[in-house]
């Protein structure tokens, strides 16, 4: 048998190889790199189950990340949450972040999150109210400005040939308040996603699908800030690694990345979940972006007059 020295003996249990049928492995206390994350309506919408499943089966920690998850209302406050707030990352929209971009704020998009729109539009079950065209003259609540919601309700009712100044739209904040918004009478209609639709059955029925007009949109990408580019861009590619593994998983495994979500975001009715996740198309997420999608979605805003100069995507978007 070849014998070794001290160091290359070192060297050999700090690789792990077996020795003599034995693993021998060293646990080295490499400090994982602490990171923040905000997400809007985190909680509402097994859409997110694979930032939840990449936490909870070690996938960012693989990548030398410990991650914490937040629930941000969404629209600017998401983007400002990454820009000036602390964030190092998160699931922000397109809208969004076109519009801070605009406006020098440092948002950076480095890949895509959910590329479907999953969004319903609420009103009271014994409501009059009976199709999109209905909604002349009421009152309909969107999550915030330049969210998602916002531009998607925009988009919904000029597919109907609604104009905006035929009704009146309200930021009505994240999905518990939405809800409440549309229980009390301050708004006719709202936004919700398919779980609160689920839960909330016997008070409110949906009028519409976004994903009627719209099948494909990216609902969130993943946007981080100027100074993660500068310092972190290791970690950042270590993170879409983990995110793109997460989301395979999910892919794989739906039924059981719903109940570590439900667990995650503390929704007892994991069945009700499980439904909502099988409206989810296989595809529906990719770390991967479609910029013809995003190029779509420019030509919206300036068609809605939301943005009123072309986006400069070399700034926006970063190739890590």
């Amino acid at each position: 048998m070849k014998s070794i020295d001290r160091r290359d003996f070192l060297k050999t249990i700090g690789s792990g190889i077996i020795i003599a049928g034995l693993p021998i492995s060293i646990a080295y206390s490499k400090e994982l790199f602490k990171a923040k994350a905000s997400i809007s309506q985190l909680h509402y919408d097994t859409c997110y189950a694979h930032w939840f499943v990449g936490k909870k089966l070690g996938f960012y920690k693989e990548e030398g990340i410990e991650q914490e998850l937040f629930d941000i209302a969404g629209g600017g406050e998401t983007i400002r949450s990454i820009t000036i707030g602390g964030m190092n990352w998160g699931g922000i929209g397109v809208p969004g972040a076109i519009s801070a971009s605009q406006k020098g704020e440092p948002i950076k998009i480095i890949g895509g999150d959910v590329a479907v729109p999953l969004i319903n539009w609420l009103v009271k079950k014994d409501s009059q109210i009976k199709s999109i065209k209905d909604l002349k003259g009421k009152k309909i609540g969107y999550s915030k400005p330049y969210s998602n919601t916002h531009f998607l309700l925009v988009k919904s009712l000029k597919e109907e040939n609604i104009a905006i100044e035929d009704v009146k739209l309200l930021s009505a904040g994240g999905l518990a308040e939405a809800i409440t918004a549309l229980k009390t009478g301050m708004v006719d209609c709202t936004y919700g996603a398919p779980l609160i639709a689920a839960k909330f059955e016997k008070d409110v029925r949906v009028l519409w699908q976004t994903s009627d007009y719209f099948p494909i949109y990216y609902t969130t990408v993943i946007g981080t800030n100027d100074t993660m580019i500068k310092e972190h861009s290791d970690i950042l590619k270590g993170f879409l690694r983990a995110h793109q593994k997460s989301i395979d998983w999910v892919e794989n495994n739906r039924d059981e990345a719903v109940k570590i979500w439900a667990e995650g975001a503390e929704f007892k009715d994991v069945d009700m979940a499980i439904k909502a996740m099988k409206l989810y198309k296989k595809g529906s997420w990719n770390t991967k972006l479609d910029f013809k999608a995003l190029k779509q979605i420019e030509d919206d805003l300036i068609e809605f007059k939301q943005i009123n100069k072309k986006v400069e995507w070399d700034k926006l978007v970063i190739n890590l």
